[in-house]
């Protein structure tokens, strides 16, 4: 049950959000959102992306929040009875018109979906397909970061040309 209300909640969120999807030309992709469901190394996104203005990094966590921690690090503990995060942990986040957002969750996450979908981003890669929420899917599971970062910008520039 709650879980068809959380998908529900994703997809009605998703709908609301529709936008015209561009598919960037690489070397003109000036703000990139990374979200992860684990530690991402930012430096390795950084190369890729060396000519962006602006990378910000957004981490879902499946543990309890530390007490005493107020990093913006989103946690299990933190999702209210449907399985969404609150507003104050990634309204910053989502309101951001990113160039292209870029999922490395290593599995189809519920609070991931729902961030992405939640998201202004004009471009939304993931590895996994859900609904309508992505506009790029590299459908390869399996894949170190690495590869899907390089998979992910050989395919923009096959769109580009």
């Amino acid at each position: 049950m709650r879980y068809k209300l959380r998908e529900n909640r994703i997809l009605k969120i998703a709908k609301r959000n529709e936008r015209q999807v561009v598919f960037p030309d690489v070397s003109k992709i000036l703000k990139v959102g990374v979200i992860a469901d684990g530690s991402l190394h930012s430096d390795l996104v950084n190369a890729y992306f060396d000519h962006a203005e602006e990378i910000e990094f957004l981490e879902v966590r499946n543990s309890v929040r530390p007490k005493g921690d107020d990093s913006q690090l989103i946690y299990v503990s933190d999702l209210n009875f449907l399985g969404i995060p609150p507003q104050r942990l990634i309204g910053a986040f989502v309101g951001k018109p990113f160039d292209i957002l870029v999922n490395f969750a290593s599995s189809s996450n519920d609070v991931i979906n729902f961030i992405c979908a939640s998201s202004q981003a004009r471009m939304k890669v993931s590895k996994y397909r859900w609904n309508d929420v992505y506009d790029l899917i590299i459908h390869q599971p399996e894949i170190d970061d690495v590869n899907y970062l390089k998979e992910i910008i050989r395919t923009l520039n096959n769109f580009s040309n």
